[in-house]
Parts: structure tokens; C-alpha cells; sequence
């Protein structure tokens, strides 16, 4: 019984002292970061119509599966039949 308990607080002091070093942080050197960034009109406008666009096809591509839970998790080699009509129908 003894041993058991010499065993729990071993091992209670060995978790607290690896949370705590873990928890160590590091200093960073300073680094100089601009302080204004200035883009075209035509580059932002490019930029947010591809974020829509990549929100748009992950809805789209993801729409006929979705709520269909198999009950496992489908392989990232698995080809998904994709067909152009399904971005109108959905």
C-alpha cells in the first residue's frame, strides 16, 4: 500500500513539473513588422472572389454527402463522382 502511494506521488510530481516546464515561454527576438500593408483594388477583389469561390465549391462538393454519416470516415484515396451539373443543382 505504501509503495502504491510513494508510485501516485511520484508520478503527480513528474505531471506538474512537465505541465510547468511546457508551460515555459520563449522570448522572441524583436522583429520589425510594417505597420501598414497596402494591396490594389484589383488584387483585393481578386483575393475575395477567391475566397468565395473556395467556399463556394467546398458547400457544393460537399452537399451530397452531407448529414449521410456511413459510419466511417471515407479514405482520402476514395475518388467522389463530381459531375459539372452539380453546381447548378445545388
Amino acid at each position: 500500500m505504501k509503495l502504491r502511494t510513494s508510485i501516485f506521488k511520484f508520478l503527480t510530481v513528474c505531471s506538474i513539473a512537465s505541465v510547468l516546464i511546457s508551460c515555459k515561454t520563449e522570448v522572441k527576438p524583436d522583429t520589425k513588422v510594417a505597420a501598414s500593408h497596402t494591396l490594389s483594388h484589383e488584387k483585393l477583389k481578386d483575393k475575395i472572389m477567391g475566397g468565395w469561390a473556395g467556399q463556394t465549391i467546398g458547400v457544393v462538393y460537399g452537399a451530397p454527402v452531407e448529414f449521410k454519416y456511413q459510419g466511417s470516415i471515407i479514405d482520402e484515396y476514395q475518388v467522389i463522382p463530381w459531375h459539372d451539373h452539380y453546381v447548378k443543382y445545388w
